[in-house]
């Protein structure tokens, strides 16, 4: 089933982040759950509830539940529905990556903007 209009985001990937709304289209999910795949993810292997999918500006992620009870997004690319053997991990491979900068230096901004407002 699809959804257009304002959504409340209330996180970016795995960082918390101030409220926000913005147009989004979305779906109910047809999966109950994922397993994380990214290897620097806290939840690496694990498997967790998948609350719905979502689409921003034209990149979809899963909307899933953390262990607190609380959701957040990650890339599609981070989860699968876990059938197959785990992918191996490089111990060369880098934490951040160029994509994974961005989104830091866009959720610094935003607390940035969010303590002087509030701060």
């Amino acid at each position: 089933m699809q959804y257009r209009g304002n959504v409340h985001i209330p996180y970016l990937s795995v960082f918390r982040i101030p409220p926000q709304t913005c147009d989004t289209t979305h779906s109910n999910s047809f999966l109950r759950s994922v397993r994380i795949l990214h290897p620097h993810h806290p939840l690496f292997g694990q498997m967790v509830p998948l609350v719905k999918l979502w689409e921003h500006k034209k990149k979809r992620y899963y909307i899933i539940q953390l262990p607190d009870k609380s959701h957040t997004r990650i890339p599609l690319d981070w989860a699968d529905e876990g059938k197959t053997p785990l992918p191996e991990v490089s111990s060369n491979q880098p934490v951040l990556n160029a994509s994974s900068i961005k989104e830091l230096i866009i959720l610094i901004e935003r607390l940035k903007v969010s303590n002087s407002i509030h701060g």
